[in-house]
């Protein structure tokens, strides 16, 4: 049998690369943490959900390659480019709540990009 949901909230955990091996996830929840580096997660191609809720993120790119993508929640982190998700094209949920986003631009064009992604962004 082979893990494909996992969820650690609200603890200290920082270093997630222990989680770069778990290449069946399809749902992973790190909220409230003390996560900045996610790296580790590039290699997690089946993942559909992904909550970074109330972390220390700032660099979203290491997200591109999860094409598989449906729901994403990065409120309340250090965001502040988020046109690096452009490529994501199953994403239909983003919740950017409480980021630091610079260009208002990129969220015009993720929309244009992405016809049926709903993107929550109010509360900055």
């Amino acid at each position: 049998m082979q893990l494909r949901s996992l969820g650690f909230r609200n603890g200290q955990i920082s270093d997630i690369k222990p989680l770069a091996g778990l290449k069946q996830l399809s749902r992973l929840i790190l909220d409230a943490n003390e996560i900045s580096d996610i790296s580790p997660l590039t290699g997690l191609a089946k993942l559909e959900t992904l909550s970074l809720m109330h972390n220390q993120i700032s660099d979203i790119s290491p997200l591109t390659g999860l094409t598989e993508l449906k729901g994403l929640f990065l409120q309340d982190n250090q965001i502040s480019d988020i046109s690096v998700l452009g490529n994501l094209k199953n994403l239909t949920y983003l919740y950017i709540q409480k980021n630091p986003i610079q260009d208002m631009k990129s969220i015009r064009e993720l929309r244009e990009q992405m016809p049926n992604l709903q993107i929550i962004e109010s509360n900055r």
